[in-house]
C-alpha cells in the first residue's frame, strides 16, 4: 500500500496511508486502498446518519448519542466507532449493517458516496476549537503504535498548522464545510460544537425527528448522563484495550481579556457595578509609567504581552479559544480604521495563522504561557479559560475571588451574583458601548460587543 511518512522541519515523521492525495491513518487491511477508491460508488440508504468531523472532535461522543438516541435507549453501544468509520470499512460491510445506520466519517463532504447527497442522508457536523483538535491528536498520533510517531508538542504544533497528519489541514477542512453549509442549504445538515456538547443532546433528538414527550426528555438526561466524560472512558477505554494500534494503554480519553477585566475589577471593588471606563485604560502596553503609577492599588492591569516582556518588577514581587480569537480578532481589524483593514475572512484566517497581525502569532504566546505556567510555579497565576465563563460565569467569579483573597464570606456569595449579572453579555454591552462610543477609532460605532464569541 502507499504509506507516506510526513516529515516536518525537525526531522520527524509521522506514517499514512495516501490514497490519490487523501491522507489517511495507517491501516492494517490489505484491500484498504481498493475500498478507498471505490468509496464514491457505494450505495447508501435514505435513513443514514452520517456523522462528519475532523479528527479528535468529538466523533465518538457524538456517535455514541446518536446511536443511544436511534435505538430509544440509554444502554451503552458495544463497539467502538471505528467499526462504522466509512474510511475502515469495507462496502459489503456497511451494506451488512441494519438501519438505521448511523456512520461517521472524517471525509469531505465531496469525497463521501454521490448517493448518499442525492438521497439527501441527514449529516451531523461536529466542530471543535483547533487548540483542542491539536493537543487531543498529538497525544493520540504518540499513542497508536501504527503512526511510528515519538515527536515533541512544541514541533507538533507547526506540524497541525501546516496540515502535516493524515486527513491534512483543520483549517481547509473547517473551511470547507463552512461553504458546504452555506451553499448547500437543500441538505439536512446538523452542526454542533463540541463545546455545547452537554446541551445538545435535545437538540441532537429534534434533529433525527423525534417527538417532544416527557419520555424523550428522560431518554435525553438519561444520555447525557451516560455520555459524561468519566463514564465514557471507565465502559469504552477496555473496548477499546482490545484494538492492535494502542503502544500502551488506550489513549482516546483523556482530561476574553475584557471580560474577566470587569469581573475582576468589581471583586477588588467589592461592588457590582460596571467600571465607568474602558479596559484599555489599564492595558499595559496602552499606558505611560506615569499613567500606571497614578492608579490607586490593588490595580486590576491587563496586557497582550508575554511574561517576558512585562515589567521585571512584576515578576519580581509575584504579582486569558484559538478559531473564537480569530474571528473576534478579524472584526477588530474590520471595525478599527486605524488599522486601514478590510480583507476578507477567509484570508484573514491564515493571516491569523502566520501571525501577521499585532501581538503576533497566538500559537506562540500560547505555548510561551504554558511554559510560563508550568516552570514558574513560585508565580500567583490564575488561570481563566473563556469557555469555562461562558458556561458556568458564577463558578467561575468564585475561583477569582479566591485567588484574589477574598474571603469567602455570605457577602462575598452575594456580591460574586451580583458581579456575574452584571458582567452578563447583553449588560456589557449596554453600558459599556456608550463609553466606547466616544473613542475615535470605530469606523461604524463601536464594535467591542457583538454576539459575545
Amino acid at each position: 500500500m502507499p504509506y507516506r511518512y510526513l516529515t516536518d522541519s525537525a526531522g520527524e515523521s509521522i506514517k499514512c496511508l495516501d490514497v490519490d492525495g487523501i491522507l489517511l491513518a495507517p491501516a492494517p487491511k490489505p484491500t484498504h486502498e481498493a475500498e478507498i477508491r471505490t468509496l464514491q460508488n457505494w450505495k447508501s440508504r435514505p435513513n443514514d446518519i452520517i456523522i462528519c468531523a475532523y479528527p479528535r472532535s468529538g466523533t465518538h461522543w457524538t456517535w455514541e448519542i446518536v446511536s443511544m438516541l436511534v435505538n430509544g435507549n440509554a444502554e451503552r453501544i458495544p463497539f467502538m466507532k471505528e467499526q462504522f468509520n466509512m474510511e475502515f470499512l469495507s462496502e459489503d460491510t456497511m451494506e451488512s449493517f441494519s438501519s438505521t445506520r448511523v456512520l461517521n466519517t472524517h471525509l469531505y463532504l465531496h469525497q463521501l458516496p454521490i448517493e448518499m447527497i442525492k438521497n439527501k442522508c441527514r449529516i451531523i457536523f461536529v466542530d471543535r476549537n483547533p487548540k483542542d483538535v491539536a493537543v487531543s491528536f498529538y497525544h493520540h498520533h504518540l499513542k497508536a503504535a501504527t503512526y511510528e510517531y515519538e515527536g515533541k508538542w512544541e514541533n507538533y504544533v507547526y506540524r497541525f498548522l501546516n496540515g502535516l497528519v493524515d486527513f491534512g489541514s483543520w483549517f481547509d477542512y473547517a473551511l470547507d464545510w463552512e461553504k458546504v453549509i452555506t451553499n448547500r442549504q437543500d441538505l439536512p445538515i446538523h452542526v454542533l460544537h463540541y463545546e455545547d456538547m452537554k446541551e445538545e443532546v435535545t437538540r441532537l433528538s429534534q434533529f433525527l425527528g423525534m417527538k417532544e414527550t416527557e419520555d424523550t426528555s428522560f431518554l435525553c438526561k438519561s444520555i447525557t448522563s451516560m455520555c459524561g466524560f468519566n463514564v465514557m472512558k471507565k465502559e469504552k477505554d477496555p473496548i477499546e484495550a482490545c484494538a492492535p494500534y494502542w503502544r500502551d494503554l488506550p489513549g482516546n480519553y483523556r482530561k476574553g481579556t475584557h471580560w474577566t477585566w470587569e469581573i475582576v475589577s468589581m471583586l477588588m471593588n467589592g461592588k457590582a457595578e460596571h467600571i465607568p471606563c474602558k479596559k484599555d485604560t489599564f492595558n499595559l502596553e496602552f499606558l505611560s509609567e506615569d499613567q500606571m503609577d497614578s492608579f490607586p492599588s490593588p490595580r486590576v492591569l491587563n496586557s497582550h504581552l508575554q511574561l517576558q516582556q512585562l515589567p521585571t518588577d512584576i515578576i519580581d514581587k509575584n504579582s486569558s479559544k484559538s478559531k473564537d480569537v480569530a474571528v473576534s480578532f478579524y472584526h477588530l481589524h474590520l471595525k478599527i480604521f486605524p488599522y486601514e483593514y478590510k480583507g476578507k475572512w477567509e484570508n484573514y484566517v491564515y493571516r491569523f495563522l502566520n501571525g501577521l497581525v499585532d501581538f503576533g502569532s497566538w500559537f506562540d504566546y500560547t505555548l510561551n504561557w504554558e511554559k510560563e505556567i508550568a516552570s514558574r510555579k513560585d508565580l500567583p497565576i490564575h488561570i481563566v479559560n473563556y469557555e469555562d465563563m461562558k458556561e458556568n460565569p458564577m463558578r467561575e467569579v468564585t475561583r477569582l475571588s479566591k485567588f484574589l483573597g477574598i474571603e469567602q464570606t455570605e457577602e462575598t456569595l452575594a456580591l460574586c451574583k451580583n458581579v456575574t449579572k452584571m458582567c452578563e453579555f447583553e449588560a456589557m454591552k449596554a453600558e459599556k458601548d456608550p463609553i466606547e462610543a466616544v473613542a475615535n477609532y470605530w469606523s461604524n460605532g463601536p464594535g467591542n460587543y457583538r454576539k459575545g464569541t
